[in-house]
């Protein structure tokens, strides 16, 4: 599956919050794979992000981290140069398999630990990023 990097570096992050979630052994298995893969490419793709803050960032007032200000002269050339690396397609064809997440998964009720239907609840900034390549929301008919 070809990828842009933008792809890699908004997905992995979110991957990860996603993993936090127990879910079944098989997804659980599937999202940890996923992570797995896109470690590697987002890594790279991260040290190339924070190198174009160093360039055209500044310290801030705190003397805690480098930011380049949105009012800053270099901030369209910072935006330039990111949108390019991040647009950029990964060089690798990465061998993924989307991950089949259901909308209710079957479990037991917190009071009285009877059988019942839990519904998912994933946040949508964390689905929206994953969801046209690497998980797939399973709606029951």
């Amino acid at each position: 599956m070809q990828l842009t990097n933008q792809e890699i570096w908004l997905a992995y992050p979110n991957l990860l919050k996603l993993a936090k979630v127990t879910f079944p052994v098989k997804m659980s298995l599937g999202l940890a794979k996923l992570a797995a893969k896109l470690q590697g490419p987002y890594i790279i793709i991260e040290r190339e992000r924070a190198k174009l803050v160093k360039k055209y960032g500044k310290m801030d007032e705190a003397k805690t981290k480098i930011t380049v200000p949105p009012d800053a002269e270099v901030a369209a050339a910072f935006a330039l140069e990111l949108s390019e690396l991040l647009m950029t397609e990964w060089q690798d064809d990465l061998q993924l398999e989307k991950v089949n997440i259901p909308q209710i998964m079957r479990g037991k009720c917190e009071h009285c630990g009877q059988p019942t239907d839990i519904v998912v609840l994933i946040e949508p900034n964390i689905l929206i990023p994953l969801a046209e390549h690497f998980v797939e929301v399973i709606v029951p008919a």
